[in-house]
């Protein structure tokens, strides 16, 4: 869609871009053609797009899929979408947020997989919402800040509490840079195109627990994990020394050190208490 095509539907409607909510629209149509394709298998029939907009990405949607459903939560973006594709029976238009649809997702009975170009601002709270959705979608490919797929996608042992919690339940590949010039407006900053696909390997550990123990530690992210556990839990610190040992972990480690399967065996050895016994 060109830029003239976008500012004309705005304009018509009365919208104002708010860069502070994110709202900047891809104009380059090759990308955007790539980013549907990425999540498209002959297998999945159904999408779910979080975060319509003005129906830029929906376009390549209905091109590649049989059904497809679209959450946008403002009311006059919600009125553009049903303006355009009014004559598309496979779209199915929810004018609510994705993040309280819990209901939704969990009546999904066929395979599905997850599209969006998110508003950044919420770039964690929509991974972490999609990932823990039951059932989870085959994959999700996702439109973010440059900087946040390059953390994600890092191979670097230096971890963050984000990245930790989408390892915990997937694996995020980077696919392509996408120029702040293919927006409108044009963000600060360039964005990424990634795809993440589920997976299973810690799903025998109790994931939420895992993550909540690791989030203690990375309160204090610059000190050892044994002294910011043993500060901010009952945990004695001769029992989380003892668990790192078990786990072969230095007993000097600080919480951006340690691997998604490292924390799996630090909780396991502990035995660590649900959080509404530590309130």
């Amino acid at each position: 869609m060109k830029k003239d095509e976008v500012q004309t539907i705005l304009e018509a409607h009365g919208i104002r871009p708010l860069p502070s909510l994110s709202q900047n629209f891809l104009l380059h149509e090759p990308t955007r053609d790539r980013i549907a394709e990425a999540g498209h298998t002959e297998d999945v029939a159904h999408v779910v797009e979080i975060g319509g907009g003005i129906g830029v990405l929906t376009e390549a949607l209905v091109r590649r899929f049989q059904r497809v459903t679209v959450f946008e939560i403002d009311k006059t973006l919600s009125q553009i979408l049903r303006e355009r594709f009014y004559h598309t029976p496979h779209v199915v238009l929810k004018e609510e947020d994705a993040l309280e649809a819990d209901e939704y997702f969990s009546g999904l009975q066929d395979p599905y997989v997850v599209i969006a170009n998110i508003p950044y601002h919420l770039t964690n709270r929509i991974i972490r919402s999609v990932l823990t959705c039951v059932p989870q979608p085959q994959s999700i490919v996702l439109l973010v800040q440059k900087e946040v797929a390059e953390r994600l996608t890092s191979d670097s042992a230096d971890y963050s509490l984000f990245r930790l919690s989408v390892e915990m339940y997937a694996h995020a590949e980077y696919v392509e840079t996408v120029p702040k010039a293919y927006f409108y407006p044009r963000p600060d900053v360039d964005s990424a195109v990634i795809s993440i696909t589920p997976h299973e390997t810690f799903a025998d550990a109790n994931q939420e627990a895992v993550l909540e123990l690791a989030g203690y530690a990375f309160r204090q992210k610059r000190k050892q994990v044994r002294t910011s556990l043993n500060k901010q839990t009952p945990m004695k610190r001769e029992n989380i020394e003892h668990a790192l040992s078990a786990c072969e972990i230095p007993v000097d480690a600080r919480p951006q050190d340690i691997t998604p399967a490292g924390w799996c065996c630090i909780q396991n050895q502990l035995i660590y208490p649900e959080a509404r016994e530590l309130q």
